[in-house]
C-alpha cells in the first residue's frame, strides 16, 4: 500500500486535534464539576446538590464516548472511499441512455406465450471453414413472465442468442 507524505501530515494532524479535543474536555468539564462543587449546584433528578461520585460517572461516560469515537477516526477513510464508490455504481445504474428508443422497439415488446431456440447453429461468415461454432444445436424455451440470464465465458455465443 502506497502512502503519500499528504496522507500522513492528515492522519498525524487528526491524532493530535483528537488529543487536542481530549484534553480540552478534560479542563472544561472538571472546571464544570468544581463550580457544580462549589456553588452546590443541584441535581434536577434527585434535587440534591452534586457530589463527587455524580461528576465522575458523568466524566467517565463521557470519556468512554470520546474513546469509542477514537475507535471510529481510523475507518473514516475506508468510510470516505466506501461513499465515493457507491456514489459512482448509483450513477451508472441510474443514467438515462443517449439512445431514444423507437417506437415498437424491445422495450415496447409484449410476449404472450414463450421464446422457443430450436437446434440453432451458428458461425460468423467471416470465420474460417476450421473454426468452431459458435453455437452448436442451441435449443432452449424462455416462458413468458420469467426472467433468463445467458451467462457464460467471452465467444460463447451469448450476445448472438440475443
Amino acid at each position: 500500500m502506497v502512502v503519500s507524505k499528504k496522507a500522513c501530515i492528515l492522519q498525524g494532524g487528526m491524532g493530535g486535534l483528537f488529543l487536542f479535543s481530549m484534553f480540552g474536555f478534560y479542563i472544561y468539564s472538571y472546571g464544570i464539576a468544581s463550580a457544580f462543587l462549589e456553588h452546590a449546584v443541584n441535581n434536577p433528578v434527585t434535587g440534591k446538590p452534586y457530589s463527587i461520585m455524580e461528576i465522575i460517572a458523568v466524566s467517565q461516560a463521557c470519556i468512554m464516548s470520546i474513546m469509542t469515537f477514537a475507535g471510529i477516526v481510523p475507518s473514516i477513510p475506508q468510510i470516505v472511499k466506501a461513499r465515493v464508490c457507491a456514489f459512482k455504481v448509483f450513477e451508472v445504474i441510474e443514467r438515462v441512455p443517449l439512445i431514444k428508443s423507437e417506437p415498437g422497439s424491445i422495450e415496447n415488446l409484449t410476449l404472450n406465450q414463450k421464446i422457443s431456440v430450436n437446434k440453432v447453429t451458428f458461425r460468423y461468415p467471416t470465420q474460417i471453414e476450421t473454426t468452431k461454432d459458435i453455437l452448436r444445436q442451441a435449443s432452449f424455451i424462455i416462458k413468458a413472465g420469467e426472467s433468463t440470464a445467458i451467462v457464460g465465458p467471452s465467444g460463447s455465443g451469448k450476445s448472438t442468442i440475443v
